[in-house]
């Protein structure tokens, strides 16, 4: 095939321009191109080696490429390798201005995982190919994981393989056990997804049946768009949101509800995407009794433009606007280990109110304080294969924070409002707050590192206009999960915070939870 680099549909004179300087000073070079493509279509990235050869088949520069992705080589005679053993090898002579395309000899596997009800599973495998020259099978590959329905972003591995017979087995151990495995032969050329269906639940069995399916076969004509989940918690955490010195440590017994929406082929070349978080739960601190109290709840969306998703070097950029909320649903109430007498004051340090030898004191009435983000810009998404991306946005936002009745305490001290003097805590409503300005947000998304970790992490950075202040509002929430065992996982959270109006430090909320899984 003859190497033609050519602006794909309507371009700008800018671009038009960009593509003829490329394209003149590749020609002065004279390189060729290689191309090396699956058949199965993946957004995972599969690397493989090049290997430059003199004419005595002496290795002079070794170089990776990626599958689905041209490569410019010099001219000359090169070894392209598929695998570790060699065993998926081509020698291709790479031609000036010539595109050299390699035939696949291998084959291609894929393995999801799925429970009854379809939704896929995150459970370890293990990949045997049959001895040629003996009985039985060795291993190919240990301790692979398929991607579960919670691990957005994450694609199941697409294999690259000789043709013969493979045996793939769940949950460890060896293939003579006979036990949880499925085989599938593979010949030059073959493509094939293997599905197979599980109980996570199971105990020493839980594999229900396997097969190679088409997606009609399963039901899966259309993308699923709703994914949802029920986490159950038992959490430690620690802040010191009331004073900086003495953090409140608490033991929560919760229940988290996850809900997202993905809409992204429906609506091409807009993304849509929303997840909501619900949790609920008992709790025990060193500063009260054992209530329930845990009731946080936000959701999270956000609509992209991707105005050139089909140019390969401006794919990932695109224009979004996104908005936030959280609140919570039920009254909060302060209890105290012993009666109290308080003062409640306005946003402007007014008395409103006074009570005396009171047990607790509702600090926070329904869907309040309730806070809400909005933004609009330009973000750009930097891909690192299968394991994780980062994505940058710049642009304008707004936050508004609502605290209707919403107190928090202040200072204690000697008052005498009915001819007594008593100590009284004072309590304060936080003020309604409207901010506008430059906001920038860094989100990573790292997943299935080491087999067993993953990191979400969200920085966002609002510079306030207009405002006499000069400070920022920046928030951090970071989620580590570490995978234990199937559904089990132990989930980590720290959240910091810096608001100089609010608190003159930063503020920090960790968590640690030990959590069981189930989807729906």
């Amino acid at each position: 095939m003859v190497y033609e680099r050519q602006p794909q549909g309507t371009v700008s004179p800018m671009e038009t321009y960009y593509y003829s300087s490329m394209d003149m000073s590749r020609a002065q070079i004279a390189y060729g191109e290689l191309m090396v493509s699956s058949k199965t279509k993946t957004e995972e990235q599969i690397r493989y080696t090049i290997e430059g050869l003199d004419s005595l088949n002496t290795v002079i520069s070794r170089d990776e490429g990626e599958m689905n992705k041209p490569i410019e080589l010099s001219p000359g005679r090169y070894r392209v390798t598929l695998d570790d053993e060699g065993a998926l090898s081509h020698i291709v002579n790479i031609k000036p201005r010539f595109r050299t395309e390699v035939m696949p000899n291998w084959s291609e596997l894929q393995v999801v995982i799925l429970d009854q009800s379809k939704n896929r599973v995150r459970m370890s495998y293990d990949l045997w190919v049959k001895n040629e020259n003996t009985h039985g099978y060795k291993s190919h590959s240990g301790g692979m994981i398929s991607m579960g329905d919670d691990e957005v972003g994450a694609v199941d591995k697409l294999w690259i393989l000789p043709p013969g017979q493979y045996l793939v087995k769940l949950g460890g151990g060896t293939w003579s056990d006979l036990r949880n495995f499925v085989t599938v032969p593979l010949r030059e050329g073959d493509t094939k997804v293997l599905t197979m269906i599980v109980d996570p639940a199971g105990e020493a069995n839980f594999l229900i049946g396997a097969g190679v399916f088409t997606d009609d076969d399963l039901g899966f004509g259309s993308r699923r768009i709703h994914k949802g989940a029920i986490h159950g918690n038992i959490n430690l955490s620690s802040n010191n949101n009331v004073d900086k010195d003495k953090p409140t440590t608490s033991f929560t017994l919760s229940g988290q509800f996850d809900n997202s929406l993905d809409i992204h082929d429906q609506i091409s070349p807009f993304h849509f995407t929303a997840r909501s978080l619900y949790d609920l739960g008992l709790n025990i601190s060193n500063t009260s009794d054992f209530r329930f109290n845990l009731d946080d709840y936000s959701l999270k969306s956000v609509l992209l433009l991707y105005p050139f998703e089909k140019n390969r070097f401006l794919k990932n950029f695109a224009f979004y606007g996104r908005a936030d909320q959280s609140t919570h649903f039920f009254d909060e109430t302060t209890f105290f280990t012993e009666n109290k007498n308080y003062v409640l004051m306005d946003q402007d340090g007014f008395q409103k109110d006074y009570r005396i030898d009171q047990p607790s004191l509702k600090t926070k009435e329904s869907f309040f304080p309730l806070r809400l983000k909005e933004g609009t810009g330009l973000t750009y998404r930097i891909n690192f294969g299968s394991s994780g991306w980062i994505s940058l946005r710049g642009g304008y936002g707004w936050q508004q924070d609502f605290n209707n009745n919403s107190y928090r305490y202040v200072y204690s001290g000697d008052r005498d409002y009915d001819g007594t003097m008593r100590r009284y805590d004072f309590y304060r409503e936080d003020p309604d707050r409207s901010s506008k300005g430059l906001e920038s947000t860094v989100i990573l998304s790292a997943i299935n590192l080491l087999k067993f970790f993953s990191i979400n992490s969200t920085l966002d950075v609002l510079f306030p206009m207009g405002t006499p202040e000069n400070t920022y509002r920046l928030e951090n929430e970071n989620r580590f999960n570490i995978r234990v065992y199937r559904n089990v996982s132990l989930d980590i959270k720290l959240n910091i915070q810096y608001d100089k109006e609010k608190k003159p430090w930063v503020v920090y909320d960790t968590s640690s939870f030990l959590r069981l899984s189930l989807f729906y």
